[in-house]
């Protein structure tokens, strides 16, 4: 079933009845296609026949490590690892410990050589836990040749031999280079926006970077150029805790850019007269304080095209905005989100014939009444 949808009805995120859950679970128990080992279940379950099963998944926080010795065969192709504390994640440290005869370094880390490079035929690789990272980057993954699905959470940098996995698609946590297959990425540092790391991953697709605030000193005046990333259709830019307001002028994206989100850049109203340029910008959100300032005037010059979805979201000492029907011709629907201080939506959006919804949550009564008027001119229209 459908969870969430994009403003066009096209389906964002999946869920799944409880009840169909379960009965695909035994699905895959039956027909070997998935094994899990889950929190309910008193002993482990392994499958006999375990070369026939492929995929695993870990949904616990105990093992029996004496039953699951020899529980992953070499050609498992895909791997999930669940959990939600470093509590819960550590038995599964201490049973691949045991499963391995690995000797431990402390408590809370342990070393996984042996059970990365086991895995010869591996596709899928999820470690979904955010707190029990690695210190670093385990290099055996890099040897993972048929890998296409990696999310391993990690301190420091991304080793240079990440490019030898030539199949990769999706990376989730830190940068890459050298994967021309690469299209997804998230959790790419700012400091690794570079050309020549760009030109390594030209077929990337949805990319999302972080601004990190202890590294800020290396970011002063240099320019972030995206164009050679003619494929890039999804960006997300976060910025955290940054003394100093983030110029969305320092950014080059590419133009073939349909959604962009940004969080927390603090630049000015002024500055987003550079986010109009790009000719197929379709959906642009802007959350907490993205924007820095009380007013919002455009110029005639400033044409959102191809815009059909503009989200403002908790933009702090925002009460003014002027602009015209003629600044987004294509407009569909519109989302303010806990804009308090906005008194008034422009009058002249009652213009914009392919205006279809006015959303607002936690903002002020007149913003709101605005919205009426608006909604009443395109019925009187």
């Amino acid at each position: 079933m459908a969870i969430k949808r994009r403003f066009n009805g096209e389906i964002r995120t999946c869920g799944m009845h409880d009840l169909l859950r379960e009965f695909c679970l035994i699905e895959a128990k039956m027909t070997k296609f998935m094994h899990m080992e889950r929190d309910e279940l008193p002993v482990p379950t392994l499958p006999k026949e375990k070369h026939i099963v492929r995929r695993f998944s870990f949904q616990t926080e105990h093992h029996s490590v004496d039953a699951c010795r020899k529980l992953l065969p070499p050609v498992a192709r895909s791997i999930y690892v669940f959990s939600t504390s470093m509590e819960t994640f550590l038995p599964f440290y201490e049973f691949l410990d045991s499963l391995l005869g690995i000797a431990r370094i402390t408590r809370r880390h342990y070393i996984l050589r042996d059970f990365f490079s086991r895995f010869k035929l591996l596709r899928v690789l999820a470690i979904f836990n955010k707190v029990e990272r690695f210190r670093t980057f385990p290099l055996e993954i890099t040897k993972l040749f048929h890998l296409r699905y990696l999310q391993v959470f990690f301190s420091g940098d991304i080793p240079e031999s990440i490019s030898e996995l030539q199949n990769l698609q999706t990376l989730i946590n830190h940068g890459g280079k050298g994967m021309p297959n690469l299209e997804e990425l998230s959790g790419l540092c700012s400091l690794s926006c570079t050309t020549e790391v760009f030109s390594r991953i030209p077929n990337l697709k949805r990319l999302v970077v972080y601004e990190i605030s202890s590294r800020r000193e290396g970011m002063a005046n240099r320019l972030i150029d995206m164009s050679n990333l003619t494929k890039l259709v999804t960006l997300k830019c976060w910025e955290y805790d940054v003394p100093k307001p983030i110029s969305i002028k320092m950014f080059v994206f590419p133009t073939s850019l349909k959604r962009l989100t940004l969080y927390e850049f603090r630049f000015p109203w002024k500055d987003i007269s550079t986010l109009a340029m790009l000719p197929n910008l379709e959906e642009l959100k802007l959350k907490y304080n993205a924007v820095k300032g009380g007013v919002w005037r455009l110029s005639d010059e400033d044409k959102f095209e191809s815009l059909k979805l503009l989200l403002i979201a908790t933009t702090t000492f925002f009460h003014h905005w002027e602009a015209s029907s003629d600044n987004f011709p294509n407009l569909k629907r519109l989302v303010l989100n806990n804009c308090h201080c906005l008194k008034q939506i422009p009058t002249d959006f009652g213009e914009i014939c392919s205006l279809e919804s006015i959303e607002l949550h936690y903002c002020n009564t007149t913003a709101e009444d605005s919205a009426r008027k608006i909604k009443q001119e395109q019925q009187d229209m």
